[in-house]
């Protein structure tokens, strides 16, 4: 079957004048609570507590336990977290600098000469001798000679 040309013209216009199909987007529970945790966290400084935003939630068709909540939200700005525990490294590493008064290979090495185990005797190595006739062919290393 032919088409003129006059048919695909007015199909094409037909084509361009369909309105366009609104797709909802599912979006997850964590992506969820990321996108809300500005108000969320509003919330809780406005004196709710997790119990309570949780079961807004859940009335609003968003069902999440209290602890998966409270984790999405701590997830949704790890960069916090994440600089506090370098902080808290550091100056650990620096308190035990300071009472010691020793520079880090210092420490290491006492605590080496202090290490019982390390002046312990050295444990004795048995050697298993092969059974009488056992031979092995072993084709000799003929490159370095």
């Amino acid at each position: 079957m032919k088409i003129t040309m006059e048919k695909i013209k007015m199909i094409g216009e037909k084509l361009d004048d369909l309105p366009k199909i609104e797709v909802e987007q599912n979006v997850s529970k964590y992506e969820t609570v990321k996108i809300l945790a500005e108000q969320i966290l509003s919330a809780r400084k406005r004196g709710y507590t997790f119990e309570q935003i949780s079961e807004f939630l859940k009335g609003e068709g968003l069902e999440l336990a209290i602890p998966t909540l409270k984790s999405y939200l701590q997830r949704t700005n790890p960069k916090k977290r994440t600089s506090r525990t370098k902080k808290q490294k550091i100056k650990q590493t620096t308190d035990n600098m300071d009472q010691t008064d020793q520079k880090p290979n210092e420490q290491v090495a006492s605590k080496l000469e202090n290490n019982t185990d390390m002046k312990a005797e050295p444990q004795k190595t048995e050697f298993i001798t092969e059974p009488e006739g056992a031979m092995f062919d072993v084709p000799p290393d003929t490159k370095n000679i």
